[in-house]
């Protein structure tokens, strides 16, 4: 049987994501600085692995799963997003966008 989901999707394309192959001058063009874009890197990674330790993005999570505020991978996602004109990236910053709508206050742990 095989096996696809959201975030292994997600997780395959992040680890090794980062917007500075986007480009100096799409990065130059957005006014965004290299040392903001190299921690939206590493918040959107951590995030992509959280994703795949979850391994199923159809149920929702509490907010303590992940590894920055919530507000904090929603601005690195959508500056990443605005720096990068890499289709492949862009599609992979909207599965993850999808996949931080999943997680919400007082969910709490699944049950055993």
């Amino acid at each position: 049987m095989l096996k696809h989901t959201l975030a292994s999707e997600l997780h395959s394309k992040l680890p090794d994501f980062t917007v500075l192959d986007a480009g100096r001058d799409d990065m130059e063009s957005k006014s965004i600085p290299e040392d903001q874009i190299r921690v939206f890197d590493t918040i959107i990674n951590e995030f992509g692995s959280v994703m795949e330790d979850l391994d199923n993005l159809s149920d929702f999570h509490d907010l303590d799963k992940l590894p920055f505020q919530k507000e904090e991978i929603l601005n690195a996602i959508i500056g990443t997003f605005e720096v990068t004109s890499d289709q492949n990236k862009r599609e992979t910053l909207e599965v993850g966008l999808l996949a931080l709508s999943q997680f919400l206050e007082n969910v709490g742990d699944p049950p055993n």
